[in-house]
């Protein structure tokens, strides 16, 4: 199995997410979350994400950075338990 710090694609999360670990599960949440944000940030890159009205613009803005954190206390809560 990858680290889950290095899964790709939704379909290489699905033993973390069915574990009775709930370590595995952590990490599952956190590949699931990393693989979304990495989507996020890339459209944020893109054309179309210019060519949204401002509000839209905004609110993804604002749902990347929100992620960001979500991310980063996953992160944090891994390495308190050290996993």
């Amino acid at each position: 199995m990858k680290d889950y710090k290095e899964i790709t694609e939704f379909k290489d999360t699905v033993d973390l997410m069915l574990s009775d670990n709930f370590a595995d599960r952590l990490k599952g949440e956190y590949a699931q979350l990393n693989i979304r944000l990495q989507g996020l940030d890339k459209f944020i890159l893109s054309d179309k994400y210019h060519s949204l009205p401002n509000n839209q613009q905004e609110l993804l803005s604002a749902q990347y950075r929100v992620m960001r954190e979500y991310l980063s206390i996953l992160l944090e809560r891994m390495k308190d338990l050290d996993i």
